[in-house]
């Protein structure tokens, strides 16, 4: 084995031969080898210890085709050439900021069988491109893809249970994201502040989507929220200036604090028939509303405040044939223009 500290802050060291017996590459043992430009660990090795390789700035390539199956805390962080890295067919766990700040790594392919990608592991990656993450992913970890700026699509496998908190937080130029079948919650801000997403794909087994997960992700301009979904967060939607129509879920019963509000383009709300309440600032500064979408005779009743927000001239609601009287019970007479349709 190669012991902690070993060749720490070596700085005119080039290259390293790794013997074939080796077994094990302790703490910080080549830490700070700026000069080191090539590494090939031998498949031998079944453990890569924490920050083992941390700000090797300027190695390029790493051959993990090792037989330990976690790849140490901070093991490569701010490795800033790094620019591939071909995991062993063993690798089940990357641990935390394993990967972290290595600003020229271009894309990932994890191999079948890999479970858990940890805190942090790939944050500030900028030149990432393509992560292809496999059907055996069981864990997304907060921070995992933390602004990394350059990815464009992610598709998420129904393998994993919850999409960690800031997972995918301040992604500048992510486009698409698909959330496969099988996922349940998306955690806090985990899509948060991703610019120019705009296509959203998400499961009819998502129950969660926690606070704030899609908030300043201006370009969402359409999204489709399954029936299944119980609960969403405050301010989700917060600030997505395109986004011009939502069905609520069937199932949902709250629209908690701020779910909507600096929604400046959204036009139509076609609301669910278990609603229970709406806190009073989920809507506000949605200055274009109108048009809302009743389609049965059991309205959520407004407060004081809501009724205020919605006595415009500009919004019109559509309820069923009969039901005026109890939508002005409920306190929706604000709404000057009442529309019945059906028989």
């Amino acid at each position: 084995y190669i012991s902690d500290n070993s060749f720490e802050g070596m700085r005119y060291a080039t290259s390293v031969s790794l013997p074939s017996s080796l077994d094990s590459i302790g703490k910080r043992a080549f830490w700070a080898c700026t000069k080191l430009d090539s590494l090939k660990i031998p498949s031998s090795v079944k453990k890569i210890d924490w920050q083992a390789f941390s700000s090797c700035k300027s190695i390029k390539k790493v051959d993990l085709h090792v037989k330990s199956d976690v790849i140490g805390i901070s093991a490569f962080e701010d490795c800033v050439e790094l620019q591939k890295v071909n995991f062993s067919l063993s690798s089940k766990k990357i641990s935390q900021k394993a990967f972290g700040g290595c600003r020229k790594l271009k894309e990932l392919f994890f191999p079948d069988g890999f479970e858990e990608i940890s805190d942090s592991a790939f944050y500030s990656c900028d030149s990432l491109r393509s992560v292809t993450l496999p059907k055996s992913l069981k864990i997304i970890s907060p921070y995992s893809f933390f602004w990394c700026k350059s990815l464009r699509s992610i598709t998420i496998p129904g393998s994993v249970d919850t999409i960690g908190e800031h997972s995918f937080y301040m992604c500048d130029n992510l486009e698409s994201v698909i959330v496969e079948e099988g996922v349940k919650a998306l955690g806090v801000r985990s899509f948060s502040e991703c610019n120019k997403l705009y296509s959203v794909k998400l499961p009819s087994s998502l129950r969660d989507i926690m606070d704030y997960a899609f908030t300043d992700s201006h370009a969402i301009y359409d999204i489709s929220l399954p029936d299944s979904i119980k609960n969403i967060g405050i301010g989700v939607f917060g600030d997505c200036q395109y986004l011009e129509k939502i069905v609520l879920p069937k199932c949902l019963k709250q629209l908690n604090h701020f779910t909507f509000s600096g929604c400046h383009g959204l036009k139509e709300i076609v609301f669910n028939c278990d609603l229970q309440k709406i806190d009073n600032d989920v809507f506000q500064e949605c200055i274009s509303l109108e048009k809302f979408v009743y389609d049965c005779d059991n309205p959520v009743k407004l407060d004081n405040v809501l009724s205020k927000q919605f006595s415009s001239d500009k919004i019109t609601l559509y309820i069923p044939k009969k039901a005026k009287k109890r939508f002005i019970e409920s306190g929706w007479g604000v709404i000057k223009n009442i529309k019945e349709y059906g028989r």
